[in-house]
């Protein structure tokens, strides 16, 4: 079995970039330092970016692989948008974020081209997830003992907790994608992780998303089925029996929290009632059904309309139309099914449950908000991608 590399010794043979490293570090630090859009982090991925592409330059080592031609279709897709024109600055911010986050995965898959780098940058960023889980609840605790004016730059309208990101939603999917990963760096230790599992669940509360707080549950519950080391079903059953009281101690102590309320479905006038100005939205988007063939525009929906299509598959086929969704379609059933068949990792035998699990979160809050700008997925999706080529070098999918 390979040796794990430590993390204490960064930058050599076996570690990534400082570049890369500061992305990481600074990943949660969502705070806009060009408008709302450009964040802190960003700076960094935009040099590693470059450093890396002169580097393949240089070197002619850079290879296409199957998902550049299809992300190249999916592009050539977003032009025949009907809104374009029209808002044409929408539309090129749009792409721009999409090339962008998508060349940053490009380019941290190819950095953490090895088994040890990779396990590297998973602890990393791991690591990073913990810290400020921990501090996010040290701040949720603090604004409960009346520290209000102490902790009001991590809170939203409605009491919402958004910690250091510009959204609430930014956080719940940050969230909900790096949980599983960082749960890796658990599974050994039975109280760290309930003590974990603990804060994730009062964080998301505070947050106050109905899709973010279900989802976090069902992911910390296939965590502690999956991850773990354990030994015989009764101590699985125990467990899942904390976790079922951690959940239950959760909601009773928040239960008078406004964004506890809206967690369990109360959006003013009931609870579990549907979401009317989200459900306005989607009637909105069938109205314009007729621009489905070709487009509407990326990023052009929201123009015309109050906001933009909050469900991602419906998102992608609104503003690339039907060849955008199909392109769409085959890249996601491609990468699915080479993660699917590739083998686990000896250095980190447990990263493919994890990444399922952050996959299948992201799937099911895909549903109610639009993901494709969103750095967190493209994070996951770079871990992935080079998950699958360090099992499968023979095939190519990425180049290292």
């Amino acid at each position: 079995m390979q040796k794990t590399a430590p993390m204490h010794v960064l930058n050599q043979k076996n570690d990534v970039s400082w570049l890369l490293i500061l992305y990481v570090v600074l990943f949660p630090f969502a705070i806009g330092i060009v408008g709302p859009s450009f964040i802190i982090s960003d700076v960094f991925l935009l040099g590693f970016i470059g450093v890396c592409l002169a580097k393949n330059l240089a070197k002619k080592s850079f290879q296409a692989i199957s998902f550049d031609v299809l992300f190249l279709l999916l592009v050539a897709a977003t032009l025949t948008g009907a809104g374009i024109a029209t808002h044409l600055k929408a539309y090129l911010f749009e792409l721009g974020s999409l090339v962008f986050m998508y060349l940053g995965a490009r380019c941290i898959a190819a950095e953490i081209s090895t088994a040890d780098r990779l396990n590297s940058f998973v602890e990393l960023v791991g690591k990073m997830f913990l810290i400020f889980l921990l501090f996010s609840f040290a701040v949720i605790v603090l604004r409960n003992c009346d520290f209000k004016e102490l902790t009001d730059y991590f809170f939203a309208s409605g009491n919402r907790f958004k910690g250091i990101f510009n959204f609430t939603n930014q956080l719940s999917i940050f969230l909900i994608c790096l949980w599983p990963l960082a749960a890796l760096s658990l599974r050994k230790s039975r109280s760290l992780r309930f003590v974990s599992y603990l804060a994730y669940l009062v964080c998301l509360s505070y947050i106050g998303s109905r899709s973010g707080f279900w989802i976090g549950i069902t992911q910390t519950a296939l965590i502690e089925i999956f991850i773990p080391e354990r030994k015989g079903s009764s101590i699985l059953a125990l467990n899942l029996a904390l976790l079922a009281a951690i959940v239950f101690l959760v909601i009773s102590f928040t239960a008078s929290e406004v964004a506890m309320q809206r967690s369990l479905g109360d959006y003013g006038h009931g609870a579990l009632e549907l979401d009317e100005a989200r459900v306005n939205i989607f009637r909105q988007a069938f109205n314009v059904s007729e621009f489905w063939l070709f487009g509407y525009g990326l990023g052009c929906f929201d123009q015309n309309h109050r906001h933009e299509v909050h469900n991602t598959p419906f998102s992608i086929l609104v503003e690339t139309g039907l060849a955008g969704f199909v392109i769409a379609s085959i890249f996601t059933l491609i990468f699915l099914y080479a993660l699917f068949k590739t083998p686990d990792l000896a250095v980190l035998p447990k990263l493919h449950t994890a990444l399922f699990i952050s996959l299948a979160g992201m799937a099911s809050v895909g549903m109610v908000i639009y993901l494709l700008r969103t750095r967190s997925c493209w994070l996951v999706f770079a871990i992935a991608l080079a998950f699958i080529k360090i099992e499968r070098p023979s095939e190519n999918v990425c180049n290292g």
